[in-house]
């Protein structure tokens, strides 16, 4: 059951897989700077950018490993540090609102790459509380025209300070404004 090129390279046997070059950057938001890892497909002719966003992990050696697959499988993928730039630790409790304008900023990132020549869209990539990041950049944030096509798993849809019954049993209203496909 155990194979080091899936677990620790990102790479699946069946189709193509792509060695991965990453490189370290960043964007700003106002005195804020947003380091960002860009993982992108050595060899790829074309690779399409998209932008992950991290849940409540922060961007740690087992996180890393989502953008790695993407870029593994052809994808440039920007991959933003939402926490490192404003000195939040990982696993906050707290919702800090400034990280959903940062999210916005990396699909504007993204979409500014050299990769990106020619590419109007992005996709947004995102698991748990990156789902609320994406949401809110999305639809509040206006970034829904930028954005080909939304995949989230395990989304964590709801305000992170919500009470417990509407974190289980409720999503945002913004999910309802939500118009990517």
């Amino acid at each position: 059951w155990w194979d080091a090129d899936w677990w620790q390279r990102g790479s699946m046997p069946v189709p193509a897989n792509y060695e991965v070059v990453t490189r370290k950057a960043a964007y700003r938001n106002g005195d804020v700077e947003v380091p960002v890892e860009i993982h992108v497909p050595k060899g790829a002719a074309r690779a399409p950018v998209v932008v992950f966003l991290h849940g409540r992990r922060g961007i740690d050696p087992l996180t890393r490993l989502a953008p790695l697959r993407l870029a593994a499988r052809g994808f440039v993928v920007v991959a933003p540090d939402l926490y490192s730039g404003r000195f939040i630790e990982a696993f906050p409790i707290r919702h800090d609102a400034a990280l959903e304008d940062d999210a916005a900023l990396a699909i504007d990132y993204a979409l500014a790459l050299p990769e990106a020549r020619g590419q109007a869209k992005t996709c947004v990539v995102s698991h748990t509380r990156g789902g609320y990041y994406s949401l809110k950049a999305l639809v509040t944030k206006q970034r829904q025209a930028r954005t080909a096509c939304y995949v989230s798993y395990y989304p964590h849809w709801q305000h992170p300070e919500a009470p417990e019954p509407m974190q289980v049993y409720q999503y945002a209203a913004e999910v309802d404004e939500l118009r990517v496909p």
